[in-house]
């Protein structure tokens, strides 16, 4: 059910792009703004010491961009995973990293890798921290040279443990805002 809401609200959000966006030649200066700000919503699944769990993911970055296509960016998200209806675990990641884009107006596929500390709570409020890694992907469409909306695929991952590696992954649709 979680998919068929996260694809229709894709299709949504990116019609714009579809209907007279795409012969817009002001939208080329949209990853020359420096200053970028984004909020998104999603769902993730989360596979930790046997557990499968599934929630929703939200989340907010801010970034500058370093040069050209490269921006540095700050993050934080909040994830609330449950399963069996009972029990549920909360993530808290905070990252700092890189974010390269390559500009294909209006279409803008990127890549990003980030680091920093994750608070964890799992069937408590005994709020644990360790350090993860985290690869981002996504496509954002140009509606504006200052406003675009996409979609994303994140995975964390362990700093400390790489041979147990625990499956974080989130999907989130998202606003950005560049100025």
């Amino acid at each position: 059910m979680m998919k068929r809401l996260l694809t229709i609200a894709t299709m949504v959000l990116l019609f714009p792009l579809q209907v007279g966006a795409l012969d817009n030649p002001a939208l080329n200066t949209n990853l020359a703004r420096d200053w970028a700000i984004q909020a998104r919503g999603g769902y993730g699944w989360l596979s930790d010491n046997g557990l499968d769990l599934e929630g929703f993911s939200l989340g907010v970055s801010g970034g500058y961009r370093l040069y050209e296509d490269l921006f540095a960016k700050l993050d934080v998200e909040y994830s609330d995973f449950s399963w069996a209806g009972e029990e549920r675990a909360r993530y808290l990641p905070l990252s700092a990293g890189l974010e390269y884009g390559i500009d294909l107006t209006p279409i803008v596929p990127y890549v990003g890798l980030s680091a920093g500390p994750l608070f964890r709570a799992v069937d408590s409020n005994d709020w644990k921290t360790k350090w993860f890694w985290q690869l981002a992907g996504g496509l954002d469409g140009i509606i504006t040279p200052d406003f675009a909306v996409g979609i994303e695929a994140r995975y964390h991952g362990d700093l400390e443990n790489f041979s147990q590696n625990s499956l974080y992954v989130t999907l989130a649709v998202k606003t950005i805002y560049r100025f």
